[in-house]
């Protein structure tokens, strides 16, 4: 039977990072990204290493990461990622989340912009509906905003169809290609905003909370 990993949700573990270690609280995850409390002032870098050290039975259990995304004004905490080489299988999930965005896309070589709806979103790729008929492979930049950020550009790729839909629209499934930092970061706080409102129940499920321990008697 697989361990579980201690990179839970509302886990406690040690932050070390630049030469300092405070006692933070993992406040989420998707994928390789980790939300975690930043309970100090001092500025940390986007890009600096960082490690997650949590005191298990049989010792430490460590986890190498970098800051992905600094602490902001209207955010709580920090976003780091994790290294290749800290990656751990533990059931974990890239949750889709329903939208309902205008976004436009221009085929690489031609300016012609096709206006589409995205229908759901993962950090890996999009649903979209559309008039328009694509091509299963072809490459596409993709211009969207998201309630909190500025417009962003993506490069995407069609990497499956379904026939046309009541509505008369054709339906896309977009793998993201290329992701710029500043809207890997947006599309991350999106994310992780939307999960815990829409999922709290499977949240709890998937991390469930450790029971107290009972003290023992006397």
């Amino acid at each position: 039977m697989t361990a579980q990993s201690p990179l839970q949700p509302e886990k406690e573990c040690f932050l070390t990072a630049m030469g300092r270690t405070l006692v933070v609280e993992i406040l989420g995850i998707s994928g390789d990204a980790i939300w975690i409390s930043y309970p100090t002032a001092d500025i940390i870098k986007e890009g600096t290493g960082v490690e997650l050290s949590f005191h298990e039975a049989g010792g430490f259990i460590g986890f190498h990461a970098r800051v992905a995304s600094g602490p902001k004004m209207n955010q709580s905490g920090i976003m780091l990622e994790r290294a290749e080489s800290a990656r751990h299988n533990t059931g974990r999930k890239n949750w889709r989340v329903p939208t309902d965005f205008p976004v436009v896309l221009n085929e690489l070589e031609d300016d012609k912009p096709l206006q589409a709806q995205m229908k759901d979103i993962t950090i890996d790729g999009a649903l979209v509906k559309t008039d328009s008929e694509l091509q299963a492979g072809a490459m596409f930049n993709l211009k969207m905003k998201l309630p909190k950020s500025e417009p962003f550009k993506l490069l995407v790729q069609i990497v499956y169809s379904d026939p046309t839909t009541s509505d008369q629209q054709n339906r896309y499934g977009l793998r993201f290609v290329e992701v710029p930092h500043v809207a890997k970061d947006a599309l991350m706080w999106f994310l992780y905003e939307k999960i815990h409102d829409l999922y709290p129940q499977k949240l709890r499920d998937l991390y469930p909370r450790p029971g107290k321990k009972k003290p023992a008697a006397s």
